[in-house]
């Protein structure tokens, strides 16, 4: 599991042990991870850690009982205010509390509105309500814009309230500001390694919208700060890496940084050596300090106070045999477990205690993992993933940075390049061209030149950029065309005239689609508008048991496409089906669904069991791309497990306006991708650990 994105940490887990499992018993899917056994930190112990952080205009919200400060946070649009009153428990507050009178209300989340329970509390005589959650994790709860209340509410914990029902009429004290203030929210953890430069893990900004995010440098207690938090400038993901990989590692550049403290990074060697001998080590976070055994939890408990917990460090071998020494010992069917089954790559290392009760969890991710050497602290890795959080016998995976000693130093003291690029799927023999950002980190002005490496499909122009001075930068051009289908990957590597100067490398790909108009005449499509094509993991292919096509058949993380390319504006009609495993928890985050994408933008999904169902939508453009992509996530196999097409057709008109009719409620719409990808990134990576 990835201890990370909205908001992320990776769940590693064996496929025999959960249904949200990659098929490798040890292979990484992004959720958020935390501190787990740990104690608070000291308020100067880690001057160079960082938080990413989310910030906006909130008002400050308190609540005291009996003299203890109990964490809040503000329900949207609650009035202003100051009580303080003996804490009296109303329950959900259905119905006007009859004992509030003068008291704070204790209510508990559930079968209601908000607004209403708030009043009921205010019908009463209630001076305040503090509302708590009936699952775990915080409370963000919203009173409907036309609130007639004048009490001042708050949310909390289920914990939390668990716990104050233990103390009822004891004395509180609840506030909410009348003027907000800005604040933030944390989704990883990050260091800062000196220059503005700051590391963290790749799953953590790996989603669109990742730089509108902010790194607080220093950062301690999350309650105050957010003033303090830094822009970032430019995000730099390893090349290698992908949501299955192991490359977990990414480099941040922010605009304000002053004379922040850093922390220095452990070499390759020094890292083995104290992983091989098993030396003591400490991680660092906000993550949940909840643990759970792997296919369970998610963690609960997260606190605003950065945490630190003591671990022992395990080498990638020693990690492989214990993970499936417990894999054996936790199977239900008796199923012996090798290190084969184990992926823990060479550029990881491992870190816990084999009793279990202290590890990193969600909301971790991409925080430090430091030892002491014979050169002083140092940082050897970065939170990324593991099964469960602080279960016996399971360890938590980190990013070997000595590993990757040559990128860093390429990134941050070099000429470095917009580190990857995915054309994605493009027709086959068409030409797609993007822009790559090169910038001199090197100090010295510099020349230089460009080459492909891989793959003839792709051609660089780089002739207006061949002379860098000190911390300039200049775009080259990147064109992808080819005539053979499937995937394709190649690098654009950089040449400098000085030897002395590292330079780094990106990674481009592309998905190459063949055309299929046997496809298109068995969707029942006609006329020249409309050119079917299919590839992916598996194409689609005609439907044996009736009219129209079915998605093919693909694994875990894996998809299969459909593409139609229509030429004019127009209305696009077609039925579509599916029977697919489904999140009945929350249908929004499916698991494995039918995505429909019109000009690059996904409208609509529906995952589960759903009829034929017609599905509208206005072309407005002068050629249209329409892409219908059935695809899985880590997760076991339901139903079918295939998408289903028929009765396509397309009406040229002259519409300038798109819309989208939902017509099933196993739907969602996909408004939310942009937004909330980093959120869903939490439920999977302990990176969001």
């Amino acid at each position: 599991m990835y201890k990370y994105l909205p908001t992320a940490v990776a769940i590693i887990l064996a496929t025999q042990f959960a249904s949200n499992l990659h098929a490798k018993p040890f292979a990484s899917v992004p959720v958020k991870p935390k501190i787990i056994g740990g104690t608070e930190a000291e308020q100067d112990s880690y001057p160079w850690m960082s938080a990413l952080v989310t910030t906006y205009p909130s008002p400050f919200t308190s609540l005291i009982v009996a003299n203890s400060t109990i964490s809040t946070t503000p329900m949207s649009n609650s009035p202003g205010g100051t009580a303080t009153g003996n804490i009296v428990d109303c329950g959900l507050a259905k119905e006007v509390c009859l004992n509030a009178e003068g008291n704070i209300c204790l209510i508990e989340r559930g079968e209601i509105d908000f607004s209403d329970k708030v009043l009921n509390c205010e019908n009463g005589g209630g001076i305040a309500a503090v509302v708590y959650n009936n699952v775990d994790g915080i409370l963000s709860g919203t009173l409907t814009g036309g609130f007639s209340g004048t009490i001042p509410a708050v949310g909390i914990t289920q914990s939390d309230g668990l716990n104050l029902l233990q103390q009822i009429n004891s004395l509180a004290t609840v506030e909410v500001s009348e003027d907000s203030r800005l604040a933030q929210s944390s989704s990883c953890g990050a260091s800062h390694i000196g220059n503005g430069w700051i590391l963290t893990a790749a799953h953590c900004v790996d989603y669109p919208g990742a730089n509108e995010r902010h790194v607080n440098i220093g950062e301690y207690n999350l309650n105050d700060g957010a003033e303090n938090a830094s822009n970032i400038e430019s995000i730099y993901i390893y090349p290698d890496y992908t949501f299955k990989s192991s490359d977990d590692i990414a480099l941040i550049k922010v605009s304000n940084y002053s004379d922040a403290p850093s922390i220095k990074l452990a070499d390759f060697d020094t890292t083995q050596a104290l992983s091989l001998s098993n030396a003591p080590a400490t991680v660092i976070g906000w993550g949940g300090r909840t643990g759970y055994a792997p296919g369970e939890g998610p963690t609960s408990n997260f606190p605003d106070i950065l945490h630190h917990v003591d671990v022992s460090l395990f080498n990638a071998e020693q990690c492989r045999e214990i993970t499936a020494e417990s894999l054996t010992r936790d199977s239900d069917d008796g199923t012996v477990y090798t290190i084969d089954d184990v992926y823990v790559s060479d550029k990881e290392i491992c870190a816990g205690r084999l009793t279990g009760g202290h590890d990193a969890c969600q909301g971790d991710s991409g925080g430090p993992l430091i030892a002491q050497t014979n050169d002083g602290v140092r940082q050897l890795g970065i939170v990324s993933g593991g099964m469960g959080c602080a279960y016996q016998g399971y360890l938590g995976k980190y990013t070997l940075i000595g590993a990757y000693t040559d990128w860093i130093e390429a990134i941050t003291n070099g000429v470095a390049i917009s580190q990857a690029y995915n054309f994605k799927d493009v027709p086959i023999t068409t030409q797609h061209k993007t822009t790559l950002t090169v910038d001199n980190h090197s100090g010295e002005s510099v020349n230089i030149s460009y080459e492909i490496e891989g793959s003839n499909a792709f051609s660089v122009n780089g002739n207006s950029c061949q002379q860098l001075g000190i911390d300039e930068s200049c775009d080259i051009e990147v064109a992808f065309s080819s005539t053979m289908s499937g995937r394709h990957e190649a690098n654009v590597v950089i040449k400098s005239n000085n030897p002395n100067i590292a330079t780094s490398q990106s990674k481009i790909r592309a998905e190459s689609l063949s055309a299929s108009n046997n496809l298109k005449s068995d969707a029942g499509a006609s006329g020249q508008a409309i050119t079917f094509y299919s590839g992916g993991d598996e194409k689609w292919e005609s439907n044996p048991a009736e009219t129209g096509l079915r998605s093919g058949e693909i694994n875990h993380f894996e998809s299969s496409i459909l593409m139609a390319v229509v030429k004019g504006k127009g209305t696009l009609t077609f039925d579509w089906s599916v029977s697919s495993e489904e999140n009945t928890d929350d249908p929004t985050l499916p698991f494995d669904a039918l995505y429909l994408e019109v000009n690059n933008q996904q409208i609509e999904f529906i995952s589960g069991e759903v009829d034929f169902t017609e599905y509208k939508v206005s072309l407005t453009e002068d050629s249209n791309i329409i892409k219908w992509v059935y695809k899985k996530d880590p997760r076991t196999s339901e139903g079918e497990d295939r998408a289903y097409l028929r009765n396509v057709n397309y009406t040229q008109n002259q519409t300038n306006t798109t819309t989208e009719s939902r017509t099933s409620s196993s739907g969602g719409s996909m408004a939310w991708i942009t937004l909330l990808f980093f959120y869903s990134i939490l439920i999977i990576r302990k990176a969001a650990k």
